[in-house]
């Protein structure tokens, strides 16, 4: 992971390109560095507004998956309404998941496995989609599935941490920062 870090800090320096710190957050929350992940997606929350508010549409879905990570219920409605607004556009599998997940963090479990079902049948195959479809199975009530989903994040990602616990593989957070 210091790798990564380095890459991504390395990444923004060079570009100002806000989507590196949106990264940089995941990469330090996934090494266990909860106030570094909150610092770098706080920055990238204030660059992609202001990104947003200069006519630069395109990162409203870098925008939803900051406002999700760093979680609470205003940030959640507000991240999918970004989501929703964005799939009116285009209907790409980064947006469904991005979408899915805003779902289940506003408790439309239903609209989540809709959701991630269609990225999923647009032949993309990525951990992230995997684990949105896991998180979304076990919100709907079905573990098997949920187990199958996550089984094939670890199979497709070997560097994701423990998959074996029920709890969501991708965090809905509590009010932070």
């Amino acid at each position: 992971t210091a790798e990564a870090e380095r890459l991504g800090n390395a990444g923004f320096t060079v570009t100002k390109d806000p989507t590196f710190l949106v990264r940089l957050g995941t990469v330090r929350e996934r090494a266990g560095n909860h106030s570094g992940a909150a610092t770098a997606w706080g920055q990238a929350e204030v660059l992609l507004r202001s990104e947003i508010d200069n006519g630069r549409y395109g990162h409203r879905i870098e925008l939803a998956r900051v406002l999700l990570s760093r979680g609470g219920s205003e940030r959640s409605r507000e991240a999918l309404t970004l989501s929703a607004a964005e799939l009116d556009r285009r209907r790409a599998a980064e947006i469904l998941s991005v979408h899915a997940w805003g779902l289940l963090a506003n408790g439309d479990a239903a609209g989540a496995r809709v959701a991630v079902r269609e990225a999923l049948a647009s032949g993309v195959r990525s951990a992230e989609l995997y684990l949105r479809a896991a998180d979304a199975e076990a919100a709907a009530g079905d573990k098997k599935r949920s187990r199958f989903y996550r089984d094939l994040a670890a199979r497709t990602d070997l560097t994701l941490p423990d998959l074996s616990r029920e709890t969501p593989a991708v965090p809905v957070r509590a009010e932070q920062g």
